[in-house]
């Protein structure tokens, strides 16, 4: 039995026919030749490894694809019974059982083996993801502490250190806008580094933020996607498109996910119900017809596949579908199914590119002016404030009296929009654009007591101009805050490229 052979048992057993753990053991230790054990250990054990650590960046969001307790046990096994000690394999082990001396011992006798492949060659980015990043996340503070002191006892690329170190304070930080912070001053310091994309990307996905998730998202080259493996990213894509609806991208990222069979039932499901929002009924129908075949048991799908129906003039079928599914149909469709004739019609579908999800922002929730008046009410965080301007220009409404929209490019995304010069990082609020292609550096306060704000702008204007990928490009300043001294306002006044809003809310009762 060669490697490759053995490599093809294991996948069929584990991956295909999902077998349990104790009858591959079995299988394995049944065969005689003790080569072909140390084959089939060897690939076993990576193969319970990589179906643990791989396509997500925390182990709380895992698959529940297995009882841990019958993996752990698996996975001992087969470390044990493999013909030489491997303290990598250890540490991982001693790792997810919980016990945290006994794993940092281990950890230390791998960088101190002279077999350590590191003493050798430099550890890159895809090593560091392998050995620490994938297998180690959530770490214990102090194994994370472990890895970082004696990463420099081995061969490492540049940046190699810095990158460890950025991820031990990510995973020690409150997940959400301070793991952005962490990984993009990274990202700006280091630009060559292609796994914290990966996972500012996802961070904004779970945040919602569906533009900055592109983004970063598009930074990564498709060769180099190396958290994930099994096509998440351009899952996650194709579902950021769709909510920004931009429909043609999503069916593009969703039609990738199909095509590799990767999130298989999901992407045809999202594809199937993106057909339906545009009316093209028959396309989304095939989709949802292998979903139900295949016996995938999401309810959803039903549902979307009862919508298309409809959506055709096959209200017979609908009826007899709802009738007889074992799917669960929800209580509104089958309201509705109720109500339809018993026939089928001949229907002329009509494309529709973009569906107007009616998400106007009203114009009376937000009052921006250039006086100065007493202080009312104000945004309790800049960010409520962000998130409000950035909603009112994504959907088309005018903001200070002007038509803009938030700069997008490729791998470029104008919210939180951060640059690295003279060694410090800054950070735009927006970097907006007019319809001519004037840029607009949007700086946003809550309240007054922000008198550097105005060096501040005028520093990103400077930093623009000097910018050889804006060249060409007029920019202007906007600076919006509640109630800003006197000293603030005539700077700005002082200065053509700037302007200064008073923001304040109000409520009226009628």
């Amino acid at each position: 039995m060669t490697y490759e052979e053995a490599n093809e048992i294991i996948d069929e057993k584990l991956l295909i026919k999902k077998e349990p753990f104790n009858k591959i053991s079995k299988y394995i230790e049944s065969c005689k030749a003790v080569e072909d054990r140390y084959y089939l250990y060897t690939n076993y054990v990576e193969r319970l490894i990589d179906l643990f650590i791989y396509d997500y960046i925390f182990y709380g969001k895992a698959p529940k694809m297995f009882d841990k307790t019958e993996y752990i046990k698996a996975l001992e096994n087969s470390i044990n019974h493999k013909p030489y000690k491997d303290y990598w394999y250890n540490c991982f082990l001693e790792f997810h059982k919980g016990n945290n001396v006994k794993c940092l011992t281990e950890l230390k006798k791998w960088f101190s083996d002279d077999n350590n492949p590191f003493k050798s060659k430099k550890m890159d980015e895809i090593d560091a993801i392998d050995m620490f990043i994938r297998p180690f996340k959530e770490g214990f503070p102090e194994l994370w502490e472990e890895i970082c002191n004696n990463i420099k006892t081995i061969q490492t690329e540049n940046g190699i250190f810095e990158l460890l170190d950025m991820y031990k304070r990510f995973y020690t930080s409150e997940y959400g806008e301070d793991s952005i912070e962490i990984l993009t001053d990274f990202t700006v310091r280091y630009p060559g580094f292609v796994s914290p994309h990966e996972f500012l990307g996802t961070v904004y996905f779970d945040l919602k933020h569906w533009n900055n998730s592109l983004a970063e998202f598009e930074k990564v080259t498709e060769l180099a996607w190396y958290i994930y493996r099994k096509g998440y990213i351009p899952f996650m894509m194709a579902y950021s498109y769709d909510k920004v609806r931009d429909y043609k991208e999503a069916e593009k990222y969703y039609q990738l996910c199909i095509e590799r069979n990767t999130g298989d039932e999901f992407a045809k499901n999202n594809l199937a119900y993106l057909f339906i929002k545009q009316k093209r009924f028959s396309e989304a129908i095939p989709l949802l017809e292998e979903c139900i075949s295949e016996k995938r048991g999401m309810p959803y799908i039903a549902n979307n596949y009862v919508r298309a129906l409809i959506g055709l003039g096959r209200n017979k079928d609908a009826k007899e579908f709802v009738k007889n599914t074992e799917f669960r149909i929800a209580k509104d469709i089958k309201e509705k199914v109720k109500k339809l004739d018993n026939k089928n019609y001949k229907k002329v579908e009509t494309k529709v590119d973009i569906i107007n999800d009616n998400n106007d922002i009203e114009e009376e929730e937000l009052i921006i002016d250039k006086r100065n008046p007493v202080p009312l009410f104000q945004f309790s965080t800049e960010k409520i404030l962000e998130d409000e301007l950035t909603a009112r220009i994504e959907n088309g409404n005018p903001v200070f009296g002007k038509k803009l929209k938030v700069y997008r490019r490729k791998g470029d995304y104008g919210r939180q929009y951060r640059i690295f010069v003279d060694g410090q990082v800054g950070i735009f609020d927006l970097l907006c654009e007019d319809d001519m292609g004037d840029l607009y550096i949007i700086e946003l306060k809550k309240d007054s007591g922000y008198d550097d704000v105005y060096e501040q702008i005028s520093n990103y204007l400077d930093w623009i101009n000097k910018e050889p990928k804006f060249k060409g490009k007029k920019a202007h300043g906007i600076i919006c805050l509640n109630s800003p001294s006197k000293e603030l306002i005539n700077k700005v006044h002082e200065d053509p490229r700037m302007e200064i809003y008073n923001y304040q809310i109000s409520y009226s009762k009628l």
